[in-house]
């Protein structure tokens, strides 16, 4: 954080500009910056307060950035991961700006007056009314979404900068035909989202401005194997090509800081903040898999949920369809069914809540995380 003085001592800012960094850790800041790097985020660290903080339970984007917005913990604000379910059934949905029970700092600093500017901040969609302009972050669907207040922000944007995208494409770096398709479309929004912030600070008179760089988590889980010698499907022959990739992002994110830095005032405050840290990923487990192994979870006993536990035992389970359409060069497919446009031919053909038989069910996994929800 960098506060300004009145040359005693004594703060004279009176606006805030938070520059949020998905997913971004000091393991990969200090040294970075220490070896030259990161000069910016270098001179960050010289001049202001840093510390590393522990993230939410779960440390997850949707819980995480929803307890800054409100000071609140997840039990508090109720949004524990991109999806919850239906109290009074087994349905479940995802969770939204409006599924949060603690007002946030964009409405409180709103009533209070204060004049907002927030830009793809996780979990502002829908966008709320508010003293200023808001343009969503995730689980924003697309550009046609209630994404924008006023309504017509969006389409203000877009005359100025020619185009947005919401969000990179992660799916694309998971072939090695996609890598280079995927960098791009990151670069592309990344300058799109700074163009669109610039602008916006421009115009608006604003005492809170706020926006998140979710590029920072994504290249690391798309990018890290190429980085890390130690991860299982590191290939050094692309190291040479794509072995700088998450640092080079995070440089381009450090030159933005470089030019926000020039810009201040002695009246605002720069504070930098992450969500949750980041690192290897090695494996992963299916933890429902493992609650069914376990008798946790009981699957119903109608014959159709009976032929496909049998499939699914003999492996024609979700993770292995995915692997062969990846390798057949259907990535593409593959990321549309994830995204829910194939999630009725998901349930026809494999083992899904569907075919749970509740009443014998103890336990159940929903999530990225891991995080496991006693059914009661």
């Amino acid at each position: 954080m960098i506060n300004h003085t009145n040359g005693q001592g004594r703060p004279t800012s009176k606006r805030v500009l938070v520059i949020g960094l998905d997913g971004a850790t000091f393991d990969l800041i200090k040294p970075w910056a220490g070896a030259g790097e990161l000069p910016n985020l270098q001179c960050i660290l010289n001049g202001g307060a840093h510390a590393s903080l522990d993230s939410t339970l779960p440390p997850m984007t949707a819980p995480a950035w929803t307890s800054f917005a409100t000071g609140t913990n997840p039990g508090k604000h109720r949004l524990y991961d991109w999806i919850a379910r239906d109290p009074d059934s087994y349905q479940f949905s995802p969770t939204t700006a409006l599924d949060g029970q603690v007002p946030t700092i964009y409405t409180l600093l709103s009533q209070a007056g204060r004049r907002v500017c927030a830009l793809n901040v996780p979990m502002t969609y829908p966008a709320q009314p508010v003293n200023g302009v808001m343009l969503s972050g995730m689980p924003a669907p697309d550009l046609q979404a209630n994404i924008s207040y006023p309504p017509t922000l969006l389409d203000e944007i877009v005359q100025h900068t020619g185009d947005y995208i919401l969000y990179p494409d992660p799916g694309q770096a998971y072939s090695d035909s996609g890598v280079d398709a995927f960098l791009q479309r990151l670069y592309r929004c990344t300058d799109l989202r700074i163009r669109a912030f610039d602008y916006l600070r421009s115009q608006e008179d604003w005492d809170f401005a706020m926006m998140v760089f979710n590029g920072t988590d994504t290249i690391s889980h798309a990018m890290w194997k190429y980085m890390d010698r130690n991860h299982p499907l590191h290939d050094p022959q692309q190291f040479e090509k794509y072995g700088r990739s998450i640092l080079n992002f995070y440089r381009t994110v450090d030159a933005y800081l470089g030019k926000v830095l020039a810009s201040l005032g002695d009246n605002t405050v720069l504070m930098l903040m992450s969500d949750h840290g980041f690192g290897p990923f090695h494996k992963f487990i299916h933890v429902n898999n493992w609650l069914i192994r376990e008798q946790f979870m009981q699957v119903g006993g109608s014959v159709r949920a009976h032929v496909k536990k049998r499939l699914f035992d003999a492996g024609f389970a979700p993770m292995n369809v995915y692997n062969t359409l990846m390798q057949l060069g259907f990535g593409a497919l593959k990321r549309k069914v994830v995204r829910g446009q194939g999630q009725g031919l998901l349930k026809t053909l494999f083992l899904s809540f569907a075919d749970v038989d509740w009443s014998r069910t103890v336990a159940y996994s929903l999530g990225n995380v891991g995080q496991i929800c006693i059914n009661v």
